[in-house]
């Protein structure tokens, strides 16, 4: 028996596919970033360890902030694009709407408010990580 599923002309399915993998990739790198940052505040200040943790959390929270940009913009593509065969854009944007207002149906959903919060934590954490401790940047 074949399990192949029903496609239809004319869907989006790439949207779909290329969220899910930046969701996938920023939760991994996000969980690695968190291991690591514990992992060199339980080392010994100032010792190889640290700065070998620091390096890997720094990397993993830059892979996740870039994937969370590449989440918000393939809603913002599945928005503007009115890509109705999600439910997300079926429940929360029309055709008739401006675009201020489609603009706003981005965070308008629970899921859609999550994304705006993890948005704003990968721009925190960016810069928080760019101005606090300048001598060792991601690039170490």
């Amino acid at each position: 028996m074949e399990t192949d599923s029903i496609k239809y002309i004319g869907e989006h399915l790439w949207a779909g596919q290329a969220g899910n993998i930046c969701v996938i990739i920023s939760f991994t790198a996000a969980l690695l970033c968190s291991l690591s940052y514990f992992t060199a505040a339980n080392a010994e200040p100032n010792s190889s360890q640290e700065v070998s943790w620091k390096k890997i959390a720094r990397w993993s929270f830059l892979i996740h902030s870039v994937s969370v940009f590449c989440i918000v913009g393939v809603l913002f593509i599945m928005l503007i694009g009115h890509y109705f065969e999600y439910e997300y854009i079926w429940h929360h944007s029309s055709k008739k709407m401006p675009l201020q207002y489609i603009a706003s149906c981005f965070w308008e959903g629970q899921e859609g408010s999550f994304i705006l919060w993890i948005f704003w934590d990968a721009i925190i954490g960016i810069f928080l990580i760019r101005t606090l401790n300048p001598k060792s940047q991601v690039s170490d």
